[in-house]
């Protein structure tokens, strides 16, 4: 874009900094364009990412009724044998035996319910990261913007700085063609 613009105003006259300015120029707003798609392209991956830890999430929440559900049950069960142990005394000793397999079955849960907390808790601290690298791409993404609108207003300010050049190159212009007429009347006056 700045090349044409170059060759539109007449690069043959532009001072040679200005034309290596505008090559400069040309080249960083094609590598925040290209960055800028990169940082979509990652935001996008992310997005995807958490979408999925979400997903998982919900299974858990599931996996978690489900063992609610069993637990429930498990009261029932320790219900009826408590109604059993009263009706049945002849049967105590079988029935302690029962009774400590299920303590054992209810600390087995126990502890299957502390690894899901501790999985969940390893979630909430990806998500947790997750989050912060998404703020951060957030912030690159600004900071490249502002970027972007400096190099904007650098620009415009060439242009008229060139616009300004033109004024002056044509001033200069008209000066040199009433300096030849007023050489073309000395010499005819000679």
């Amino acid at each position: 874009m700045l090349l044409c613009l170059y060759t539109c105003i007449g690069g043959e006259n532009l001072d040679k900094e200005i034309y290596e300015i505008l090559l400069k120029l040309d080249s960083k707003i094609d590598n925040m364009g290209q960055d800028i798609s990169s940082i979509k392209g990652d935001v996008s991956g992310l997005k995807g990412d958490i979408s999925s830890i979400k997903g998982d999430v919900s299974g858990l929440k599931g996996d978690v009724s489900s063992i609610k559900g069993d637990v429930s049950g498990l009261k029932g069960d320790v219900s009826s044998l408590k109604g059993d142990i009263s009706s049945l005394k002849g049967d105590v000793s079988s029935l302690k035996d029962d009774v400590s397999e299920l303590k054992g079955d209810v600390s087995t849960l126990k502890t299957d319910m502390f690894i899901v907390k501790d999985d969940i808790k390893f979630m909430k601290i990806s998500q947790q990261e997750d989050h912060q690298i998404l703020k951060n791409l957030e912030h690159n993404s600004n900071v490249n913007k502002a970027e972007h609108d400096k190099m904007m207003n650098d620009i415009a300010y060439i242009k008229s700085d060139l616009a300004s050049l033109r004024k002056d190159l044509s001033t200069v212009e008209i000066v040199t063609a009433n300096n030849y007429a007023d050489i073309a009347k000395l010499k005819a006056v000679k």
